[in-house]
């Protein structure tokens, strides 16, 4: 995995504005990168527990696989009212991977998010 600040590089090349967060998370640490206005609106506690939350929702992961017989889950969309966020889970553990959120409304499409997730797999975690 390489560092946020570098990972941060092609999705605000790509996505610009519309780009709120993006966050590595790697066995209990993490790292992450907000613009400004979004991160006035969070606390590094409050980070911390989205962290958690995606670990604990990515070790569950294995009951929907079960379910879908699809393969690996290795990835998510949440789809908020405001915010659409990637969830990019890192191939060897499921502990550790990025989020990624983008701005609901400001253009950022299913062919972005598909992008956005190629990217994650393919150059941040490689």
């Amino acid at each position: 995995m390489i560092p946020v600040d570098e990972d941060r590089t092609h999705p605000v090349t790509q996505y610009g504005d519309a780009l709120r967060a993006v966050t590595r998370f790697r066995s209990g640490t993490f790292e992450t990168r907000m613009r400004e206005d979004v991160r006035t609106r969070y606390t590094d506690l409050w980070d911390q527990r989205v962290v958690d939350e995606i670990v604990l929702e990515q070790l569950r992961s294995e009951r929907l696989e079960d379910g879908f017989k699809c393969g690996r889950l290795t990835g998510t969309v949440h789809v908020f009212d405001e915010a659409l966020v990637v969830v990019q889970a890192d191939s060897a553990s499921r502990k550790s991977g990025y989020l990624v959120t983008f701005d609901r409304d400001n253009g950022v499409t299913m062919a972005d998010l598909e992008d956005c997730f190629e990217y994650l797999r393919t150059a941040a975690i490689g």
